[in-house]
């Protein structure tokens, strides 16, 4: 993996990272699934004004139209929503080193089943850290100011967990997706642009049914869903660059590095919200720890 590679994906993990502190600044206020909306939009405007300005042709194969559709649905859609569930249930201190090492394990797995990519001695080292570092993440941290998931029952432990696992899982799905689309039309703006897009009409479409007038009766954060959709926009937009050029397996390792992220950020804006526990950070760590060793050791095998 050269350089270039190792930075578009660290970007990228930064600014998945902001948008989570974000989205629990945003899921104070108003409904969830009208934020929803307003942070798809945002991002959706934000990929369309940059396909404007880099795309050379809008001619792609309906293979990877439909992959490009179907990533968009399992991340931008149905990750979104699941990773702002369990951003507000769980605080952003848990739910980003959980959904984060949830996502790289499954990430990996699809990659081998699905995509030919070998496991190696790096990868399952990496498998057992992100497993340790969730657990003291999870046991550590807290669900909100004033309700410490260190104290928490079997089966709220299991209510505040099953949000961020099933967040990394359909992220995880999403990447999968992502990644055979580029090789077969490698255009990381377009392909980003067409899942965003996506999932903005879907949810467009589930709102109007089941919630119509949601906007109208209860306001969102606009402000901040906004904020959150233009970074995760970006984030999309720099892990499609990154996905093009390098294997899913080795790629998501580094995105995952997102808790330790979470928490530095979090210090300084959640710090009023969150309550940021030694466990919290020793676990976030353990998760970087086992990205860069196995990526130490991957990278000289």
């Amino acid at each position: 993996m050269t350089l270039p590679i190792e930075l578009m994906a660290l970007l990228a993990a930064f600014a998945y990272a902001s948008s989570q502190v974000v989205s629990k600044l945003a899921t104070r206020h108003g409904n969830m699934m009208s934020g929803l909306l307003v942070s798809l939009v945002a991002g959706a405007v934000a990929l369309g004004v940059l396909c404007l300005t880099t795309v050379n042709t809008w001619r792609i194969p309906a293979s990877a139209v439909v992959l490009f559709v179907l990533a968009g649905v399992a991340g931008a859609g149905l990750g979104r929503l699941l990773m702002m569930r369990a951003v507000r249930d769980a605080g952003a201190s848990v739910a980003s080193p959980v959904l984060s090492s949830t996502q790289p394990v499954a990430a990996t797995g699809f990659a081998v089943a699905f995509l030919g990519e070998r496991p190696t001695a790096g990868r399952l080292l990496m498998l057992v850290m992100v497993v340790a570092g969730l657990w003291l993440s999870a046991r550590g941290g807290s669900a909100n100011r004033g309700g410490v998931v260190l104290n928490a029952g079997p089966v709220d432990l299991v209510r505040l967990l099953i949000w961020p696992v099933a967040a990394g899982a359909a992220l995880a799905t999403s990447d999968l997706l992502r990644k055979a689309a580029l090789d077969i039309h490698p255009d990381a703006a377009l392909g980003a642009f067409l899942g965003v897009a996506t999932a903005t009409v879907g949810w467009l479409l589930v709102t109007a049914v089941r919630e119509p007038g949601a906007l109208r009766r209860r306001r969102p954060a606009c402000g901040w869903f906004a904020l959150h959709g233009v970074l995760t926009a970006l984030a999309a937009f720099l892990l499609f660059l990154a996905l093009r050029a390098g294997d899913l397996s080795l790629i998501a390792p580094i995105i995952a590095s997102q808790p330790v992220f979470v928490v530095m950020i979090g210090a300084v804006v959640l710090r009023n919200l969150e309550a940021v526990r030694t466990g919290t950070v020793v676990g976030a760590l353990i998760v970087f720890a086992g990205i860069a060793t196995s990526s130490l050791i991957d990278g000289t095998s």
